[in-house]
């Protein structure tokens, strides 16, 4: 175990965006292309059945499974005054709008369905 063991990065607040959004927003904001002299495959995810129900665990986790939502289920995460919290997208999917109150701040989750994207 190294000198860093139990140290935890402190998060970094992150959108997933379809491209059609991201270029609205950011005209001259540079993407990676394909083509970076590197042998990866960019369009295709490097874990293989990832999200399949065959693999329920990721080979690279190795902790004990929290058994209150499916293994690898997409939330959308919120922390407030260190109160946390996490809206699983099936809900988002179904309910579409979640008016919450955490940490005493007033919060509306919803789900975009045109990308499938959550927003806060």
């Amino acid at each position: 175990m190294g000198e860093m063991t139990s140290t935890f990065l402190p998060p970094l607040p992150t959108r997933i965006v379809s491209f059609a959004d991201f270029k609205a927003q950011y005209p001259a904001g540079l993407v990676l292309f394909p083509d970076t002299g590197y042998e990866r495959l960019y369009g295709e995810t490097p874990y293989i059945n990832y999200d399949s129900i065959i693999n329920p665990r990721a080979s690279f986790f190795a902790g004990e499974v929290d058994g209150r939502l499916p293994t690898k289920m997409r939330v959308m995460a919120v922390t407030i005054d260190e109160v946390a919290v996490a809206y699983p997208y099936s809900i988002l999917a179904a309910e579409r709008v979640i008016n919450d109150t955490q940490a005493g701040a007033d919060l509306v989750v919803f789900l975009e369905k045109r990308h499938g994207l959550c927003t806060l």
